[in-house]
């Protein structure tokens, strides 16, 4: 049944990140703008974002779903998420009125369900490196 569920949480997950990265590629300028509304980087460090942020996403999906990188694949999905969760409870914490671009340039604006979905997304994978660390440190004691 645990072998059921992290295969279901990694393809989930892959799937998520994977839509998510490609949304965002579409217009990665865009996706720049989204971040600078969230009033915490701008300028180059957005602009940097917009463009990284979406292969990071694409090469946590195809890690997530790769034996030898899986623990890379859920390292990542755990930052990832972990950014996110902290940019989307900033914003609505601090009452802004913008999109969250989570995927892309989107109509979904910050609030109680984009911090949920957020807070969501960290603790399966939370939850997935926790069990995949376990995972390696039993093989490595057999």
């Amino acid at each position: 049944m645990i072998r059921l569920l992290d295969l279901l949480a990694r393809v989930i997950l892959a799937a998520l990140f994977l839509y998510a990265g490609i949304m965002k590629l579409r217009d990665p300028a865009g996706f720049a703008e989204e971040l600078e509304n969230y009033r915490l980087i701008s300028g180059r460090v957005a602009t940097s974002a917009g463009y990284l942020v979406p292969w990071l996403e694409i090469l946590a999906a195809a890690a997530l779903l790769t034996k030898p990188l899986r623990l890379g694949g859920w390292l990542a999905s755990v930052a990832l998420s972990a950014g996110f969760t902290a940019f989307v409870v900033s914003a609505w914490m601090r009452g802004l009125d913008i999109s969250c671009g989570c995927f892309g340039s989107s109509d979904s604006t910050v609030g109680l369900t984009a911090a949920a979905r957020a807070a969501g997304i960290f603790i399966v994978a939370a939850a997935g490196l926790r069990g995949e660390i376990g995972r390696q440190a039993n093989r490595s004691q057999s």
